[in-house]
């Protein structure tokens, strides 16, 4: 600061001596009257003062040039400074695009690792599904192979006692041909040994009704050993088709399902349900390989009269509902009985008609296995919004509804040629209930304006 006051001071007063010797000079050329360069003294005067304000500003401006550095950098660097900022601005733009770039793939990497997350989630929560039935079934594998050896243990016992009561038999058949003899015998003699024939006859009785009780209980003993026969080829079945998977209908799995229309009269309600347990009826043999036709014989769903009045019951609200017959655990084929359990849901809407259900960006020039990975990904987000909105999804494959597969080809081939971004929506075909299925429509947006849609 006191350099600065010190140059303006040395300026003034170099200044002022400047002036003050320009105007003497001046004087004495007037009162002279010299003449330079062949000039009038008037003119003379005129050129003279003419230099001396040159020299002050001459004087000025050298001082401050040689006192003050950056003055020298703006005035003989000006054009070098001019362009090195030019070019920092340059540098600047060039850094916060890559800034903003570095941000977006950020933000996608971001999206891509939460969407990977809810898969892993959704991986491990099957897996575990998976797993706990696994053991479920090896649980009843096991106690198969207990009940088995249960049966093997009873049939040996039983055959054991089969030969000992045959053995008896034997000898009650020889010893009642022996007692034959003896009547016989006793016959000739009976006049003379009447009271003895007597006791023998008696003891003949008696003999011959337990020789009737022991071939009875041989019989029922026969009987019961093929019965536990019987339930030993089944177990054998049984442990044989769940080692070969052979099981011809699952736990839950939905025999039947229909939508109940709002309105319905009680005898409309109750045809409504009765329709339903025979197509449940229908199918279950189907599936058990029973006969369908003919004399079916009695009926493989076991319900009863009040789990139907329930039924019939339980839509007498007026309103839509979705009903379905879902059998309570694992079936085998031939097997002739099938317990089930009955679903009832009121049957919202839950899409409108057009109405967008999901949404994704695509970025033009992707290779054909990114566009199907981002299609996929829009296809989970659509499961996603289905399952948060409860609609009903098929209990063994998990899916609420199906995409054709050339229209999805039609869609990647598409796609595929676009040389700017663009939006892909999936959109409801019709209005969506619970019940389902999700029908969908693929449409193709770029820059807010419709380009063609996939179905």
């Amino acid at each position: 600061m006191a350099g600065g006051y010190m140059l303006v001071l040395a300026i003034l007063i170099l200044g002022g001596i400047v002036a003050t010797l320009g105007d003497r000079i001046g004087t004495k050329v007037g009162k002279s009257r010299l003449s330079i360069f062949n000039l009038r003294p008037r003119n003379t005067a005129t050129l003279v003062t003419i230099l001396t304000g040159a020299s002050i500003a001459a004087s000025t401006f050298g001082i401050l040039l040689a006192t003050n550095s950056e003055l020298r950098k703006g005035i003989f660097e000006y054009e070098r400074i001019q362009a090195e900022l030019q070019n920092a601005k340059a540098e600047k733009q060039k850094v916060e695009e890559e800034l903003r770039n570095a941000n977006t793939k950020r933000k996608e990497a971001q999206d891509r690792l939460d969407l990977i997350n809810k898969f892993l989630s959704t991986a491990v929560n099957r897996q575990a599904e998976t797993q706990a039935r696994l053991q479920a079934v090896q649980a009843k594998f096991q106690q198969a192979n207990s009940e088995l050896a249960k049966v093997q243990l009873q049939e040996q016992q039983l055959r054991d006692r089969v030969q000992g009561l045959s053995s008896e038999r034997d000898n009650l058949i020889a010893e009642g041909n022996k007692l034959k003899q003896e009547r016989d015998r006793l016959t000739t003699e009976r006049d003379a040994l009447s009271k003895q024939a007597a006791e023998s006859q008696v003891q003949i009785a008696t003999l011959g009704e337990q020789r009737i009780k022991l071939e009875k209980n041989v019989t029922k003993l026969g009987s019961e050993i093929k019965e536990l026969e019987a339930s030993k080829e089944v177990l054998s079945k049984n442990i044989e088709a769940f080692r070969l998977g052979n099981v011809a209908i699952n736990s839950e799995q939905v025999l039947a399902s229909t939508v109940i229309r709002p309105g319905l009269s009680p005898q409309e309600s109750k045809e409504a349900v009765y329709a339903l347990l025979q197509r449940a009826e229908l199918q279950a043999r189907n599936l058990l390989y029973l006969p369908t036709k003919g004399d079916m014989g009695d009926a493989v769903i076991e319900v009863k009269q009040s789990d139907i009045d329930s039924m019939i019951e339980s839509i007498k609200g007026g309103g839509s509902y979705v009903m379905r017959i879902l059998s309570t655990r694992n079936y085998l084929r031939r097997e002739n009985k099938v317990s089930i359990a009955v679903d009832v849901i009121p049957n919202r809407k839950i899409f409108n008609k057009g109405e967008v259900i999901a949404s994704l960006q695509f970025k033009p020039n992707l290779q054909p296995q990114e566009m199907a990975e981002r299609v996929s990904r829009l296809f989970s987000l659509v499961r996603f919004r289905a399952n948060s909105k409860e609609i009903l999804a098929d209990p063994i494959t998990g899916n609420v509804g199906s995409f054709p597969t050339d229209a999805i080809s039609d869609l990647l081939q598409t796609i595929g040629q676009y040389k700017t971004g663009f939006e892909v929506r999936a959109v409801a075909k019709e209005s969506i209930f619970v019940s389902g299925p999700l029908s969908l429509e693929l449409v193709v947006v770029s820059n807010g304006v419709e380009i063609k849609r996939f179905s």
